[in-house]
């Protein structure tokens, strides 16, 4: 599977999409409608992570493309500068996305690499990544991260 770079146009009509998104989930419990992010491509997946770190205070930025060495967003809030690889997949997420945000992490001097993604986590990714440090969440923990770290 090929990096794709999105425009900063694609990037606004995504925001924009996501607004409306959230609008429409205030409405209802959003935790019972977590598959909505099986809609999403997997940059459209990070711009949706982006928009929700934004919208909890966070000054959070996408990595561009290829050579991010994992990292799919650097994120900076009350002097916490985090590293997140987003995941969006249909299947459990396995050991490799913890050691590839571990990796990037160290690479970007952050506090914390979090994995963020819309399944859960396999066993052995959960087990190394509390060995090595690594939070593992759930896209809709986004909100409460402040308190998780």
């Amino acid at each position: 599977m090929g990096t794709y770079e999105i425009s900063d146009d694609e990037e606004k009509l995504i925001k924009i999409g996501m607004k409306l998104i959230d609008e429409a989930l205030k409405k209802i419990d959003k935790t019972k409608y977590s598959y909505f992010s099986n809609l999403f491509s997997g940059a459209e997946y990070e711009v949706y992570c982006q928009y929700e770190l934004e919208e909890n205070g966070w000054d959070a930025r996408l990595t561009k493309g290829g050579g991010d060495f994992g990292a799919d967003i650097i994120a900076v809030k009350n002097g916490k500068k985090i590293i997140l690889q987003c995941k969006r997949h249909k299947n459990r997420i396995g050991i490799s996305a913890v050691k590839e945000i571990f990796a990037a992490n160290a690479y970007y001097n952050g506090d914390i690499g979090i994995v963020c993604s819309n399944m859960d986590y396999s066993k052995p990714a959960r087990d190394f990544a509390q060995a090595i440090n690594v939070m593992l969440i759930n896209h809709n923990q986004i909100e409460i991260l402040d308190t998780l770290i």
